[in-house]
């Protein structure tokens, strides 16, 4: 279509530096014939250069971009300013318009959120409910490892296309990178924002206004972070069809067993203790863990009453058996740090048990936004590494 001519008509510019019979100059300014003009040059020709149509000189070369880039010679016809406009109006505006790139970005994160919704839905304000709101948060945790899939396999098919391009010199490596982050930055929020408003008011979490923002901010975070990890490991491994899909799962397993929600921290093997301080899910669990049972997010109505249950009969009276039986007598365990004392509202030391009991709420898990900023400093050493893959790659093979 249009776009497409005029995405030609833009690489056109590059391909001028390369084949440009008649306009061959050498560094000295005397014309070339034809015949050194074309792709009859050598290697190191980097002293001739051509006139484009806007009168501009580029150095001549027909070397690959890799070889290019070592030299450090003028490869690319357009500055990277506009290389990333060119890619955004022409690639990423085209793609947001698809139907299976709306739907793997919008429907999936809000149909997974009605399904959890449809499982968690009003949960009682007891410590079940807590600990089962727990659950919940670890859940949206763990799904976003599992949903970068879909962004790795979106970069899996046109990896050939970027590999010519690439290895062309139509853009470097950077713009690449910059395109595709661009491009799921505006679904990520979106999906996050569904997700958030389908799960957060379904299951009950706490209606403040502060909670509500900072638990669909933390969903973003963790998923834009999940995605970088899958365009990183696909882009340093392109040629295996398999493996990519393999690590990602093995690393979001991993990732979900350091967590804190199986296992403590202090009861970990010291050979995973090093993931737990590193890992984006722990830190994002965390955050929303604060978010939800500590003070910093401030206080909805039903904790400003102490409206909290002491038994997990309300509203889940299936349990009075088993768990529930358990759950049950946990309040004489509560007495010990003034739970059902009247001189301390139940629900808030419900919650500060809650936290205690996962080992959270002091040190450096005891302020949510630090928790997100830990998590959030993922995203910069995986867009790091997804570059470090497209330049290697690129530079790896020929043709």
């Amino acid at each position: 279509g249009a776009a497409e001519s005029e995405w030609k008509a833009f690489l056109r510019l590059k391909e001028s530096t390369r084949d440009a019979p008649g306009q061959a100059f050498h560094a000295n300014g005397n014309p070339l014939s034809k015949a050194g003009s074309g792709h009859g040059g050598h290697e190191g020709d980097s002293g001739y250069f051509v006139v484009t149509p806007r009168g501009h000189r580029r150095t001549l070369s027909w070397v690959l971009a890799q070889e290019a880039e070592e030299k450090n010679m003028l490869y690319h016809a357009n500055s990277q300013g506009r290389e990333i406009w060119v890619l955004l109006r022409y690639r990423v505006a085209v793609k947001w318009r698809m139907g299976w790139f709306i739907a793997s970005k919008l429907c999936i994160p809000i149909l997974v959120g009605a399904v959890y919704a449809s499982f968690f839905a009003m949960l009682p304000k007891s410590f079940f409910g807590n600990f089962m709101n727990a659950g919940m948060l670890f859940a949206t945790v763990a799904l976003a490892g599992f949903l970068a899939i879909a962004p790795l396999e979106d970069f899996k098919g046109e990896f050939p296309l970027i590999l010519r391009q690439r290895q062309d010199g139509y853009y470097r490596g950077s713009s690449y990178v910059v395109e595709k982050i661009v491009q799921e930055v505006p679904f990520g929020l979106l999906g996050a924002l569904g997700f958030a408003i389908i799960t957060y008011f379904a299951i009950g979490l706490k209606l403040t206004p502060y909670a509500f923002f900072f638990y669909t901010l933390a969903a973003f975070v963790v998923n834009m972070v999940a995605t970088a990890t899958a365009f990183a490991v696909a882009a340093n491994i392109p040629t295996i069809e398999f493996l990519p899909q393999a690590i990602i799962n093995v690393w979001s397993t991993l990732n979900i067993m350091v967590t804190g929600f199986f296992i403590p921290q202090c009861q970990m093997p010291v050979w995973w203790k090093w993931l737990y301080w590193i890992s984006c899910q722990q830190w994002t669990w965390s955050a929303m863990m604060l978010n939800q049972f500590g003070s910093q997010s401030g206080k909805d109505a039903v904790i400003e009453r102490g409206d909290c249950s002491s038994t997990s009969n309300t509203g889940s009276e299936q349990c009075s058996n088993g768990i529930g039986t358990l759950m049950d007598r946990l309040p004489v365990l509560f007495q010990t740090i003034g739970f059902n004392s009247s001189a301390r509202n139940q629900c808030v030391a419900m919650n500060d048990f809650t936290l205690q009991m996962f080992d959270l709420g002091h040190g450096a898990h005891g302020n949510q936004w630090l928790c997100l900023l830990y998590a959030s400093l993922s995203l910069p050493v995986f867009l790091v590494l997804f570059y470090v893959g497209i330049w290697r790659s690129t530079r790896s093979r020929g043709g």
